[in-house]
């Protein structure tokens, strides 16, 4: 029997490549180096595999950029079955039971992949005419490519010649001349237009001669990092078009949006998600007639000058009036206007059902119709997924035993500024004991919008650390950052420096894949490692690390290697190999006979451009780990600066390093957090005009107590750090040993160390004692 396997909905990245694995021995029982890869054909990718029968049996598709972790099920089929079936499967499904795939027709063979001429020419004949093959890579999806010239073969640019597809977004033709003198020129055509820059030109020789050619752009493909570009956006929601059309001109592939709490948020009724202004919104407002008619014996709406106040209302109101159906059972005139009125002129309207039933049906309405229109144009969306939720959400009436008041958020420092407003956080204690139920609620509700979800903010990612492994270990929803086994939590305490910055050196499984036993055991030796239970611990923090690399070379490599496998997880697909868990890539080799044939700088490009750049990226990041120092004196330059640098040079300084953190450096919301402790309160709010204002200088005297000062550069980060050293941040406490060494050598350690609360814990820590500072716990 036969069956074809098809991929739909699922857009490759350049340099992605589709594979197929299951647990028979036709699809390579579960061996991913045995892995079959799809073909494209006719727009999909697809294989055909030939099975002797099928009793029972599962498989599972991945790529070299990314892994869909679904498990799915063969079907069962007799022995000598001669039917074709088709298995027609989503790459991400997104049903209540995932495991299974719904589709099986029986077709017939469709077209493959044209062979390469290349492939079946014999390179002992010899042939008297000039045989030119010319290829062409497009780096970006191409319906057709074709080829037009000068020359008699080319007909003098009067005709278009198809060009045969060998491969994905890979083009070949084959031209026969006779030997000439004068050169010809050629373009390629995309889709039926003229590829940009000067003509191309080929001078005959002897023999076959193969032309390998990229497609040239009017702009020139970007590096990809990680296989994806984002476009981050504030846009509100009705404007997603002009985004989609700019990211699909632009060659993006995804659009990454600003934190929305699965659709609890206030991010639906926000005016700049309107995409209306405060004049036109006030004017609509004004003119509501129900304004002047209603009776409340509550409170009745002032004329207040804030859009905040009346927005919700007049949100609700819009959207009942444009769809009277949505009240279902409010039937009646009369019956609608009492639900508007409860909503409108209720004093606590903020935590009202009726207000977030509907603000959720908007959310969602919105986020539908931005999805439609970003998958038909080849663009998928991206959400950030907060653990931090309105005070008014749903979350809080269905699972209010996870959520807390007060001292529990995301920064602990927010229970002694009063930074968090009394907003409802995460209960981490109770979320140890039931956060499966809570997290696949919360990820499926995105999930129905947003091909991939990232954590939104950086404190957020370190305090996730805290949640058992188990709960991420579902069926792929949480995937993507799963922590695997770095840190066992049972055994460190919370609030330990080096929580997230010890190797995972288990000796039974990864201590092969970064030293030899030989290797480890001399370290052992050297007081570099020591053995407790089945692990190696690594005595060093990462700045005694980078001098030992210094000092002495012969040991460079292991103590890079273990210093590189700091907080990291095994890969997906090669567990023996580690990485961080927010990147996790599957290094797949994929490279063909064309792309070897490649110059060496051709293949750097392409290596770059498919993903392997990142990786690249990341082992330097691993090398030089010292560097990572200069973050903070950057990141503290951002924070006193009146507006900094882009974002996007923020975020390309970042993955430089090899890692990504989302919102790391997004200082454009209303739910944006800093990296170093501050809150929304402490950086930035909107004023009607939607401008962004900073308020770093307000912040320092608030926490200095010097109302009425001026604060030099070095007085506030002096100030800063005194007070994140001070405080319990996670973290704070995570980067402690980096904050002290950039600090170290400079007059600011002096003036750290000369504050009394300090002396102690920064003198243990500028003098080597981190490590039992660590180790305590304290």
């Amino acid at each position: 029997m036969t069956i074809q396997f098809t991929i739909n909905n699922y857009t490759t990245q350049l340099g992605e490549n589709l594979y197929i694995i299951g647990s028979l021995p036709e699809l390579g029982e579960n061996n991913i180096y045995k892995a079959i890869p799809l073909k494209f054909i006719d727009n999909k990718w697809q294989i055909q595999v030939h099975f002797k029968s099928i009793k029972s049996g599962t498989y599972k598709y991945f790529s070299n950029l990314n892994q869909d972790t679904y498990l799915r099920k063969l079907p069962i089929m007799p022995q000598n079955t001669t039917e074709i079936l088709e298995i027609s499967d989503d790459w991400s499904p997104q049903r209540t039971d995932p495991w299974y795939s719904e589709i099986y027709d029986i077709i017939q063979p469709k077209t493959q992949f044209k062979t390469s001429i290349l492939d079946n020419l014999n390179p002992a004949v010899e042939f008297e005419e000039q045989r030119v093959i010319i290829r062409c890579f497009a780096a970006y999806e191409a319906g057709t490519l074709e080829i037009s010239g000068s020359g008699n073969q080319l007909l003098n640019w009067s005709t278009r010649f198809k060009m045969n597809q060998i491969a994905p977004r890979t083009f070949e033709l084959e031209l026969l001349f006779e030997p000439q003198e004068e050169p010809f020129a050629f373009k390629f055509l995309r889709d039926g237009t003229y590829e940009a820059g000067p003509n191309r030109c080929f001078s005959y020789r002897p023999g076959v001669q193969v032309l390998n050619c990229f497609y040239r752009y009017d702009c020139i493909p970007l590096l990809r990092v990680a296989g994806i570009s984002l476009v981050r956006t504030q846009f509100p929601l009705q404007k997603v078009e002009k985004m989609v059309d700019f990211a699909h001109s632009a060659g993006f592939k995804t659009i990454a949006f600003p934190c929305i709490h699965a659709v609890d948020s206030s991010f639906a009724l926000d005016h700049a998600v309107f995409g209306l202004d405060d004049a036109s919104v006030r004017a609509e407002f004004d003119r509501i007639p129900l304004f002047e008619r209603v009776e409340s014996t509550i409170q009745r709406v002032q004329r207040s000058t804030s859009l905040c106040y009346w927005l919700p209302g007049y949100a609700v109101y819009r959207a009942v009036q444009g769809d009277p159906d949505l009240l279902g059972s409010f039937a009646t005139d009369r019956e609608r206007e009492g639900f508007i009125s409860r909503v409108f002129f209720t004093e606590k309207r903020f935590q009202s059902a009726y207000f977030v039933a509907f603000e959720q049906l908007l959310l969602h309405e919105l986020l539908e119709t931005a999805v439609r229109y970003a998958h038909a144009n080849g663009i998928f969306l991206t959400g950030e997924f907060s653990f931090t939720i309105p005070r008014k959400s749903h979350n809080l009436w269905q699972f209010g035993r996870f959520y807390t008041q007060g001292s529990q958020g995301a920064v602990d420092l927010e229970a002694r500024t009063s930074c968090n407003l009394n907003c409802p956080v995460l209960n981490w204690g109770s979320l140890k004991e039931a956060n499966y139920v809570f997290l696949q609620h919360q990820i499926s509700q995105l999930e129905q919008y947003f091909k991939h979800v990232v954590l939104a903010t950086s404190e957020q990612f370190f305090r996730t650390w805290e949640i058992p492994a188990e709960c991420f270990r579902t069926n792929g929803r949480l995937g993507r950052f799963s922590p695997a086994n770095p840190i066992q939590i049972s055994s460190i305490p919370v609030h330990n420096p080096q929580r997230l910055v010890l190797p995972n050196l288990a000796i039974s499984h990864l201590v092969p894949a970064v030293i030899s036993r030989e290797q480890g055991q001399r370290l052992v030796s050297l007081d570099i490692l020591t053995v407790k239970g089945d692990s190696y611990e690594f005595q060093m923090s990462e700045k005694a690390a980078c001098k030992l690399l210094h000092d002495q070379p012969v040991l460079q490599e292991s103590v890079q290697k273990i210093n590189g496998n700091r907080c990291m997880a095994p890969d997906l697909a090669y567990p023996l190999l580690n990485c961080h868990p927010l990147i996790q890539n599957q290094l797949q080799c994929s490279e063909t006979a064309f792309f070897k044939s490649l110059s060496q700088a051709e293949q750097d490009v392409l290596r770059g451009i498919s993903g392997n750049y990142f990786w690249n990226q990341h082992c330097c990041w691993i090398a030089r780990g010292h560097e990572r120092l200069q973050w903070l004196q950057g990141i503290g330059q951002v924070l006193f600066s009146c507006r900094g640098r882009s974002e996007h040079q923020f975020e390309a300084e970042f993955l430089k390093q090899g890692i990504l953190l989302s919102n790391q450096f997004q200082f454009q919301g209303s739910s944006a957090r800093g990296w170093m402790s501050l809150t929304e309160s402490n950086i930035s709010f909107r004023d009607s005009l939607l401008e962004q204002k900073f308020r770093v200088d307000e912040y320092i005297k608030s926490i200095s107590g010097e109302r009425n000062s001026q604060n030099s550069t070095k007085d506030k980060i002096k100030i800063l750090m005194t007070e994140m050293l001070n405080s319990d941040s996670m973290i704070t406490l995570v980067h402690l040993d980096d904050i002290i060494s950039l600090a170290d050598g400079t007059p600011l350690a002096h003036d750290l160390c000369s504050d009394a609360r300090l002396c102690g814990r920064v003198q243990r820590l500028l003098a080597g004692a981190g490590r039992e500072y660590g180790r305590r716990g304290e």
